[in-house]
C-alpha cells in the first residue's frame, strides 16, 4: 500500500484526540456515564495503536483494559473511575468487550498483513522474564493453524522459540518472525551471533531457535 501522508495524519490525529482524555488509562466521557470510562473502547484504542505502528503503545492501552476487569474477568460496559464514584452503565457482563480482550492479546504475538502472517511484533518485554512461556496452540489465522511455544529458562539465560509448520494457503507472502524483543532483552544466537530484527520464514516449515542472554546483558541484569 502507498503510504498516504493525508491519511497518515488523520490516523494519528484522532489517535491524539483520543490520548487527551485519558482517565485511568482509558478514553472518557465516551457514552452514559459522562466521567466514567468503557474498557472496550481502550481494547479498540490499542488495536488502532497496533495497526498504525505504534505497539508499545498498544501494550500500554491493553494493561489499562485488563486494570478494569471485575475479578472474575469480566468486563462492565462503563464504569465510573474511582475518585467519581462506583456507578456503571450498560452490559454487565460485556461479553464483547472480553472478546475483544483476547483479540487485543491475539494481535499483539500474530497478526495477518498484507499476505505475510507476523508473529510476536507486539509482544511486551515484560512477558520474556525468567521462566516465561508464551504458548499458542493451533490457532487459527487466515492461513492455517498456528502452534508456537517461546520458552525463557529459569534463570534467564536462554531462550528457546518453536514455531509449527504453518501452511499459508497459498499465499505469496510469508510468515515474518520478529526478534526485537528478544534483541532488546539482551538475546543473541546460542553462538554468539546478533540476532536480526525478524526472520522472514517458508511456509510449510518447522522453525526452532535457542538464544543465550549476552554476558554483557546478564552482567547488567545482576
Amino acid at each position: 500500500l502507498q503510504d498516504d501522508p493525508l491519511l497518515r495524519t488523520i490516523i494519528h490525529g484522532n489517535l491524539a484526540m483520543l490520548d487527551s482524555t485519558l482517565q485511568e488509562g482509558l478514553v472518557s466521557g465516551s457514552g452514559w456515564v459522562p466521567d466514567g470510562v468503557w474498557p472496550w473502547l481502550g481494547g479498540v484504542h490499542g488495536i488502532a495503536c497496533d495497526l498504525a505502528g505504534n505497539e508499545s503503545r498498544a501494550v500500554e492501552l491493553l494493561y489499562a483494559f485488563a486494570d478494569h476487569a471485575t475479578p472474575t474477568g469480566t468486563f462492565v460496559e462503563e464504569q465510573s473511575v474511582r475518585t467519581k464514584g462506583e456507578r456503571v452503565g450498560g452490559d454487565v457482563s460485556d461479553a464483547e468487550a472480553s472478546a475483544v480482550f483476547v483479540y487485543h492479546v491475539r494481535r499483539l504475538l500474530v497478526r495477518e498483513r498484507l499476505g505475510n502472517l507476523d508473529l510476536l511484533a507486539g509482544i511486551p518485554e515484560t512477558w520474556l522474564r525468567p521462566g516465561a512461556v508464551t504458548e499458542l496452540k493451533r490457532l487459527f489465522t487466515e492461513f492455517g493453524p498456528v502452534s508456537l511455544r517461546l520458552v525463557v529458562s529459569a534463570d534467564g539465560t536462554r531462550a528457546k522459540l518453536h514455531l509449527s509448520p504453518i501452511d499459508g494457503h497459498g499465499s505469496k507472502g510469508a510468515p515474518v518472525v520478529s526478534l526485537e524483543a528478544l534483541k532488546h532483552r539482551g538475546y543473541e544466537y546460542a553462538d554468539g551471533r546478533q540476532l536480526p530484527d525478524r526472520i522472514t520464514w517458508k511456509w510449510g516449515k518447522e522453525l526452532q531457535l535457542q538464544c543465550r542472554r549476552s554476558p554483557q546483558a546478564a552482567g547488567q541484569a545482576r
